[in-house]
């Protein structure tokens, strides 16, 4: 028997409304286990991320180790991405007058090797938080003549370096995690010779979601900022890109650029993040679901639509 028209729009608003339902749910299950891991953030970071993150993303041996969007195109993949980012980075720093560099958030010292391999004549201190990554960077460098160390210690204390002593501070896609991003440039500051100049690759607010922060109800507000702090980011981090230019510009470097370079960064990769992903479940690959929420909604949502990617240099 056929259906009337009537009835056929009505199974295609039934199944329509279910599976929008369905996403949801599943969407508000994801920030719920987002929220989540404000309770146990330093057990996700330094034990569940990196595995899964190498196991959907590394496919190359050079992909191994970073842990960045990478700058692109890319048509030999996300390692030559990270790399680029990387040599993108190097321009703002002048490197021909350089001879001290810190490379702050250094992870496992896959940005440093490159710096290493391109400029073997500078000094490189490599300082991260997770003993783990010192471990291996440590390890990485095992044998080779540059002079190069690594150090296990917090961004927003550098008391271990001396003042004026360094050509650059170099940051790749790390300072919205410290606790407080201002407190590590104020730091950087102190560190740099006159003259010299901290560049990073950063990450802010998009004008919109900031709004979440800052203007919504108390209760959507504090669900905002507690998923913010289950990804990793102080809510003092949490700025739009006006808030930010404000406030390096009240530090007292002598010169500041910020610029958006998003679409070169944080779009391209969530795009091949996600692909990445779909590949890695046809394979079977048993992912933690802590990492699925964060990858989905990080890749679908948070870096393209409600974040933007930023190239700083501030010369002392």
């Amino acid at each position: 028997m056929a259906l009337s028209p009537t009835t056929v729009v009505w199974l295609v608003l039934l199944v329509a409304a279910v599976y929008v339902g369905y996403r949801v749910a599943y969407f508000l299950r994801g920030l719920t286990m987002l929220s989540g891991l404000a309770e146990d953030v330093g057990d996700f970071y330094g034990k569940v991320f990196d595995r899964n993150w190498s196991q959907v993303l590394a496919r190359r041996p050079e992909d191994e180790g970073w842990c960045s969007v990478g700058l692109w195109p890319a048509p030999d993949g996300y390692g030559q991405a990270c790399g680029q980012l990387v040599d993108r980075m190097l321009e703002q720093c002048r490197m021909d007058q350089v001879q001290h560099l810190l490379d702050v958030g250094c992870g496992r010292g896959n940005s440093t090797q490159r710096i290493a391999s391109a400029y073997p004549h500078i000094n490189i201190v490599g300082i991260d938080v997770t003993p783990e990554h010192v471990a291996i960077a440590r390890e990485r460098f095992r044998g080779r003549q540059e002079a190069v160390e690594f150090v296990n210690a917090d961004a927003t204390d550098l008391s271990m370096v001396a003042d004026s002593s360094q050509d650059i501070v170099f940051a790749l896609e790390c300072a919205f995690h410290f606790d407080t991003r201002k407190k590590f440039l104020r730091e950087a500051l102190r560190v740099l010779r006159p003259g010299g100049r901290a560049v990073l690759a950063d990450i802010c607010s998009e004008r919109r979601s900031r709004a979440l922060h800052k203007k919504a109800w108390p209760a959507i507000a504090a669900i905002a900022n507690r998923i913010s702090r289950g990804l990793g980011v102080p809510v003092a981090n949490i700025m739009d890109i006006d808030e930010y230019r404000e406030m390096v510009a009240s530090l007292g470097f002598s010169e500041t650029s910020v610029v958006d370079i998003n679409a070169d960064t944080s779009e391209p990769f969530s795009r091949h993040a996600l692909h990445c992903l779909k590949e890695s479940d046809a394979v079977g690959h048993a992912l933690d679901p802590r990492f699925r929420a964060y990858a989905e909604h990080n890749w679908h949502y948070i870096l393209p639509r409600s974040s933007r990617y930023l190239l700083v240099a501030l010369t002392k």
